[in-house]
């Protein structure tokens, strides 16, 4: 115990050109390191995956993620594509100058008038048809 102290003491007193052979010729391999820090690569674990261990028993895993593939079938892509039109007319510039804003407030109004009279209209029939009926 000792003497592997003394030696990584040793290897630190050297100066870097001195260290680096014995760095590369240490027997330490990127696969070393790796399984030492805990990261093992997805080959690795693809692997591992479906091999039972000493007792039989299977580690499973959760492939997907949080958000797994969508389906991609003809109504998904529908709607995908409804969405898409509804963005666009969204984005489309509507009154944009301020003449064109004030016309469609009036359209609006002339044509909420015309509904009111019309509403008027269906009430005063509804009322004349109705009849007293106290039972």
């Amino acid at each position: 115990m000792e003497n592997r102290r003394d030696a990584k003491e040793l290897t630190l007193s050297l100066p870097l050109d001195l260290r680096r052979p014995s760095y590369h010729h240490s027997g330490i391999t990127q696969r070393t390191l790796k399984r030492r820090n805990g990261t093992v690569d997805k080959e690795e674990k693809a692997k591992e995956e479906g091999v039972p261990d000493e007792e039989g028993w299977v580690t499973v895993t959760r492939k997907g993620g949080r958000c797994p593939g969508l389906a991609r079938n003809e109504s998904f892509n529908n709607r995908v594509m409804e969405r898409e039109k509804k963005s666009r007319a969204q984005k489309e510039l509507l009154n944009f100058y301020a003449w064109q804003h004030r016309n469609n407030k009036r359209e609006n109004l002339v044509e909420l008038r015309k509904r009111f009279e019309e509403d008027k209209q269906k009430i005063a029939l509804m009322r004349e048809q109705r009849k007293f009926r106290p039972y």
